[in-house]
């Protein structure tokens, strides 16, 4: 737990959400692993991330018990290809859409209208973006990470965002 930025969930015990939208926690990986386990996926379920991505996204995935399975860059760019047809042949069970450089991913508007369309989790990973509109994000949770080498200076720390009101609700089974 850090000093500087102290989470209400410890890195021990994460609990599933049940009806919360907004979390503040010690880190943008517990953050990540808050949010995947409130989907309740079956064990060994694949998400889609990209390829080139910050370990602490993979260990999230796995910690969960879930797979990771991971997405090359597009050509000749420098963002991952979510191709949603080879998301659909693989049987992902939720997608994080990575966002860098300060903007949105490309393919934002493509993937999200998917996954709400499919009624498949999506989470936008903002560690390297943060301040970007989210006027066109329109479906999931913003997950925030702060520290070193992030585009906002902080000790450590993360935040989660719900950007429908109701979204757990109806993605997220009552204990």
């Amino acid at each position: 737990m850090s000093y500087y930025f102290p989470g209400l969930i410890d890195t021990v015990n994460i609990p599933a959400a049940t009806g919360v939208c907004r979390y503040s926690v010690n880190s943008g990986e517990n953050a990540i692993r808050l949010v995947l386990r409130s989907y309740n996926l079956p064990p060994a379920s694949k998400v889609a991330i990209p390829l080139f991505v910050c370990d602490s996204l993979k260990n999230a995935v796995v910690k969960e018990g879930l797979q990771p399975l991971s997405l090359d860059l597009k050509e000749q760019a420098y963002w991952a290809g979510y191709n949603v047809e080879y998301i659909v042949s693989q049987q992902v069970k939720a997608v994080i859409l990575v966002h860098l450089y300060g903007f949105l991913h490309p393919d934002t508007q493509y993937v999200t209208e998917y996954c709400r369309k499919n009624g498949i989790p999506l989470i936008h990973d903002m560690a390297q973006s943060y301040g970007v509109n989210e006027s066109g994000l329109g479906y999931g949770q913003v997950i925030y990470s702060f520290g070193p080498g992030k585009s906002t200076t902080a000790a450590g720390g993360g935040l989660i965002k719900d950007i429908e009101e109701g979204f757990y609700s109806t993605h997220v089974k009552q204990a």
